[in-house]
């Protein structure tokens, strides 16, 4: 089976500050095609010693309504990278 088309969800969790509500949750939509170039670059005959993505989507249609980000659009953004250890 291949997948052609859709997205990953990235989902990372931070329960530092306990679970449930207090906990602070992050996620990004990764492309299918950009996750396949992250997966491309982390093959032995592909690795270099520093590689970066970033990746930005604003979701404009929906803006917050209340509180203190009243009227802005949720952002996401993502950033992985490789760097070599000196």
């Amino acid at each position: 089976m291949e997948l052609v088309s859709g997205k990953i969800t990235l989902t990372l969790r931070d329960f530092s500050n306990g679970r449930g509500d207090m906990a602070i949750t992050a996620h990004y939509n990764l492309d299918i095609a950009d996750s396949e170039w992250i997966f491309e670059m982390s093959k032995p005959q592909n690795l270099r010693e520093q590689f970066e993505y970033f990746g930005t989507k604003i979701y404009g249609n929906n803006p917050i309504e209340g509180g203190p980000y009243n009227g802005l659009c949720k952002t996401f953004r993502i950033h992985v990278a490789r760097r070599a250890i000196s």
